[in-house]
């Protein structure tokens, strides 16, 4: 009678499930849990799933199968996040203005920079495709308008100019004989130079 409850012992402890932790190395572990969770082809969630963002793990308690799924899922997405540099130059003719900014943009992170001079406010999030080249989302205008929304493909290395586009302003002036003259007067918006680089 022992004898077979200890072979039962052995065959619950066999099945009982195992926990694994995954080191995470290129972002906090609470964002991988979000994205192996969101990644999951399943349905149903996978159970089991804990974060330790101080040690930088993602646990798992499961069958070896799901596991090994988690463990797949973490090698995909634990990858070193790649960085663009973008040189940024607004040109405005009728503010007499001229600016450039360069940064380093994360792959997918959506970055802004505004003008105090120009109110111009640009956003821009660039994608690396896998042929080296950017694909970069831009919206430009102004705090309330939209004047731009435009998806390009560019080289590294390349720039793009943009053309914003041009504002109607109303101009009431008094002549000397007292009388108001209503005038619409047509004023180019700033160009923008977009230039991508590693």
């Amino acid at each position: 009678m022992l004898f077979a409850c200890l072979i039962l012992a052995h065959a619950v402890v066999a099945q009982a499930p195992a926990q694994v932790e995954i080191k995470i190395h290129h972002m906090r572990a609470s964002k991988a849990l979000e994205i192996i969770e969101r990644a999951n082809p399943n349905t149903a969630p996978i159970p089991g799933l804990e974060a330790n963002d101080k040690a930088g793990t993602v646990s798992v308690t499961g069958t070896p199968e799901v596991v090994k799924e988690v463990q797949d899922l973490t090698k995909l997405i634990d990858v070193p996040r790649k960085r663009i540099s973008v040189k940024v130059t607004v040109d405005s003719e009728v503010d007499k203005e001229s600016f450039q900014i360069s940064a380093r943009i994360w792959n997918m992170q959506e970055w802004t920079t505004s003008d105090g001079d120009t109110g111009i406010k640009l956003v821009l999030q660039p994608r690396i495709n896998d042929d080296n080249s950017v694909t970069m989302h831009i919206v430009c205008g102004r705090p309330t308008v939209t004047s731009l929304e435009e998806t390009m493909r560019m080289k590294l290395g390349s720039s793009r100019t943009l053309s914003v586009g041009s504002q109607v302003s109303r101009v009431i002036r008094q002549g000397p004989d007292g009388k108001f003259t209503d005038k619409l007067i047509e004023v180019p918006e700033p160009k923008i130079t977009i230039q991508v680089d590693k």
